[in-house]
């Protein structure tokens, strides 16, 4: 069965490589590259490893901040060897303790007893795609701060957008929103923890198929 799998995953991949212009989108001809040779991504990030990390959710309109920042936290310390995530009630206590100013990340940092400070910065969040369906889309960059270094930035990513799910819609009919959004920020919290640690393409490929289940 693994294997019908595998070889559905790589005829499905293949087909979209082949929508992919060759002109552009060379990011997605590497991952897919990855994916069709069935190996694993690397990291964009590996200096998380053996660090006490605080992760920092920030936005001008959301309250989700809190939930995607937890999703992240309890991901990367699950996947990331030998990491020291930082609780997020523990920088919660801190914030509520300072007057901090948003991008202070080096403060932070030293108050809570961080090594480095991934910065989420979630620009918008939606649930609906009008009145009657579910697509999730945030926008999202990601910022690394090393706080030894005062605060300097040793990983950053371009402001993306996230889908969920990417190719269908579901009838708010199916689910309750509160349920629709947790699982779409459990999507967007695996989107940004795959940046620090490395990932097989097809089992992830595997996993986004059964993401959502009315």
């Amino acid at each position: 069965m693994e294997r019908i799998l595998h070889r559905f995953i790589r005829l499905a991949l293949l087909w979209v490589a082949l929508l992919v212009p060759s002109s552009g989108c060379v990011g997605m001809a590497s991952f897919l590259l990855y994916a069709w040779k069935g190996n694993t991504v690397p990291a964009k990030f590996e200096n998380l490893v053996e660090k006490k990390v605080a992760v920092v959710c920030v936005s001008d309109t959301n309250m989700y901040t809190s939930e995607l920042a937890t999703g992240v936290s309890v991901i990367l310390a699950q996947k990331v060897p030998d990491i020291e995530v930082i609780p997020q009630s523990k920088i919660y206590e801190w914030l509520d303790s300072n007057e901090w100013e948003e991008l202070e990340y080096q403060t932070l940092g030293e108050g809570v007893g961080a090594d480095m400070i991934l910065a989420i910065e979630l620009d918008s969040f939606r649930l609906y795609e009008g009145q009657t369906m579910y697509k999730g889309r945030a926008h999202v960059s990601l910022s690394v701060h090393d706080v030894a270094e005062d605060g300097k930035v040793v990983f950053s990513s371009l402001p993306t957008e996230h889908i969920f799910p990417i190719n269908a819609a579901y009838a708010t009919t199916d689910m309750s929103e509160d349920r629709f959004r947790k699982q779409f920020i459990l999507s967007l919290a695996q989107a940004i923890s795959r940046n620090f640690y490395a990932f097989d393409v097809q089992e992830q490929f595997a996993a986004d198929r059964t993401l959502v289940a009315p």
